[in-house]
């Protein structure tokens, strides 16, 4: 092998290692950059949960009868 043929390959295997490279880094910048820290925004109404208790509906045509 002369020494043409092995700066080609070392040219050839450093454009391997850049275009690897450049894929991570463009998908580590993409991952993080969607991420914000906290909580995750609701999507709707106010983000509260609500309970539903079938005694407060029983309780309320018994109070209304006496």
């Amino acid at each position: 092998m002369n020494t043409n043929d092995i700066i080609l390959a070392i040219d050839t295997e450093i454009s391997r290692l850049q275009r690897a490279k450049a894929l991570l880094t463009d998908t580590f910048n993409l991952t993080h950059a969607k991420r914000k820290p906290g909580r995750p925004a609701t999507t709707s109404g106010s983000g509260k949960a609500t309970s539903f208790n079938p005694a407060d509906f029983d309780a309320s045509p018994k109070l209304a009868a006496e």
